[in-house]
């Protein structure tokens, strides 16, 4: 599995091994419960995420991993899930896949602009259903096709891929974007930080955010989190959607 998701089979193996390891520790967690246990899933799955992680590997990849791992062995040979016991239901509230690593969608909404900035709102729901939101700061508009226009980029649903540079490292690049590249995620607090890019931030003021480095480095965890990721960047300056 872990191959087939693009990733190493010794980081697979890793998690997997460690993850049992772990296992004595993961049974005491929802210990009331003896039937399959959605809370066990999810500990064994940060636990092989985590290591593969550590270990050069991808933590989605490890994550997904260990967490089959611990649903088709250690939870469905419990006594209430062993032989003459239903199985977990696929499509219930009990489903291994409710608590896998999937797409993470972010949904970006411009709502103001100035002569030297744009203004947006952010909202994510991460892999455990938090709900996240932020806003965004991104050069002033018209909407560009142009490359090296210092101007927002054209509303669109674009893929997220990991990204690193000496002056971004760890970032995240949108794919495909009409007539542009290099179009990143990054902190930032002014438009003097960005050529087309977008700099989350936790408060906005005018045409600056602020707190940029952690409202980054949250979204930046989610994103992580996840197998995919994509942002869908519409506008409503005139109080409808573009």
């Amino acid at each position: 599995m872990q191959t087939l998701q693009g990733g190493k089979f010794g980081h697979g193996f890793l998690s997997a091994g460690v993850t049992q390891a772990f296992s004595g520790k993961i049974d005491t967690l929802d210990a009331a419960n003896r039937r399959f246990s959605p809370s066990r899933v999810i500990a064994a799955a940060l636990v092989g995420g985590s290591v593969s992680a550590a270990s050069g590997g991808k933590f989605a990849n490890g994550a997904v991993t260990a967490a089959f791992s611990r649903a088709f062995n250690d939870e469905w040979h419990r006594p209430a899930n062993g032989p003459g016991a239903p199985p977990p239901d696929p499509y219930g509230s009990d489903a291994v896949e409710d608590f896998l690593p999937t797409e993470l969608e972010i949904k970006l909404f411009r709502f103001l602009t100035t002569n030297e900035a744009t203004i947006s709102e952010i909202y994510w729901e991460d892999l455990y259903g938090n709900f996240n939101s932020a806003f965004v700061l991104e050069p002033a508009g018209p909407s560009s096709t142009i490359e090296g226009s210092d101007l927002r980029i054209m509303p669109g649903s674009y893929e997220l891929m990991p990204y690193s540079s000496r002056a971004y490292p760890s970032a995240f690049e949108l794919q495909r974007v009409p007539g542009r590249s290099k179009i990143l995620i990054h902190s930032g607090n002014t438009p003097a930080h960005t050529l087309g890019c977008l700099m989350p931030g936790s408060e906005y003021r005018s045409n600056r955010v602020y707190n940029s480095r952690a409202a980054t480095k949250a979204l930046y965890n989610s994103i992580r989190q996840q197998m995919t990721a994509r942002i869908i960047i519409s506008e409503r300056f005139d109080g409808g959607f573009e």
